[in-house]
């Protein structure tokens, strides 16, 4: 893909992550934990999206992103590990709360996804704007 194409397209999911992790936000405050982690989850999948665009790597399946956020940017430490392990950990509690009849994720578990998806943001962000930068200049 070329460069603008991929600048563009990181640009669009920034946006559509700052408009998740609010969501998450508002959603939290109103009760509804289930969509708060959801929405907290998808702030940081569409980040972990970005990221591979900028090695112009993508893929179509929620694993798929998480396996290459994690072998093509934890593993070569562009990015640290631990983001990997926080968006699997969301990933999971996304399909918990999405899927389960029994078990509805607590205010708590919401809160705590919540401040996951805001610690991956403050990263990935930070990388983001810097690749943007640089590939602009």
């Amino acid at each position: 893909m070329k460069i603008e194409n991929r600048q563009k397209l990181v640009r669009i999911l920034l946006e559509k992550s700052r408009k998740s992790l609010e969501a998450a936000t508002t959603l939290l405050r109103d009760g509804f934990s289930e969509s708060a982690v959801s929405r907290a989850y998808y702030a940081a999948f569409y980040l972990a999206q970005a990221a591979l665009a900028t090695k112009d790597i993508s893929r179509n399946k929620h694993s798929g992103v998480i396996a290459a956020f994690g072998e093509n940017l934890a593993k070569r430490s562009i990015l640290p590990d631990k983001l990997h392990k926080l968006l699997r950990n969301l990933y999971e509690l996304r399909i918990t709360s999405d899927y389960s009849i029994e078990d509805e994720p607590s205010t708590q578990e919401a809160k705590e996804a919540l401040a996951t998806a805001k610690e991956f943001a403050t990263v990935v962000e930070a990388y983001l704007e810097s690749w943007l930068k640089a590939d602009s200049e």
